[in-house]
């Protein structure tokens, strides 16, 4: 991985990684403006949180429906790690079929 350099254009794709009923891991991959250069990986996690009772709450059924539409697919959180994804990632980009 290249850092990315002061004025340079980037790409920055995020995807769905995995969310259950109150929980979703959103990933962020930034690459060279070509796509070809691995810049970074972020996954950040986010909690549904109720504005009333301030504690973790199941999404709606309308939030689940949009989540199993756009979440990527074939990724197995029991088997997949960060390190085995950016592997994963890296691969894809050198060889041209990253998104």
């Amino acid at each position: 991985m290249n850092s990315a350099k002061v004025s340079e254009w980037v790409c920055i794709v995020s995807s769905i990684v995995f969310f259950n009923e109150n929980t979703k891991i959103t990933e962020f991959v930034m690459t060279d403006h070509d796509k070809k250069v691995v810049k970074a990986v972020l996954w950040t996690t986010s909690k549904y949180i109720s504005t009333d009772t301030g504690h973790t709450s199941p999404h709606q059924p309308e939030v689940m429906n949009y989540l199993e539409r756009i979440a990527l697919q074939g990724i197995d959180m029991q088997v997949v790690t960060f390190a085995s994804r950016l592997k994963t990632i890296k691969k894809e980009v050198l060889e041209g079929q990253f998104i």
